[in-house]
């Protein structure tokens, strides 16, 4: 049986990975197709940004450096 997974690409260097659907999630109905509204988190050292971008834990890091050279200690 096959398992409904979420595919998530790094927005930078695009690894990919995929997510598990959460069981304890509900579902909504569209058209006749049964879409899962959950999926289980991101494993550690992913990050989603404030504007919706999946980063690996490597481009993440390098996210946070940019952004504290850009606004120091400010943010």
């Amino acid at each position: 049986m096959r398992e409904k997974r979420l595919y998530v690409e790094c927005d930078r260097c695009h690894t990919a990975i995929t997510v598990k659907q959460d069981p304890e999630g509900s579902s909504s109905v569209v058209n006749g197709i049964h879409l899962p509204d959950r999926y289980e988190d991101l494993p550690e050292g992913w990050v989603r940004t404030e504007d919706r971008r999946d980063l690996c834990p490597d481009c993440a890091k390098k996210f946070e450096q940019t952004m504290k050279s850009f606004y120091g200690d400010r943010k």
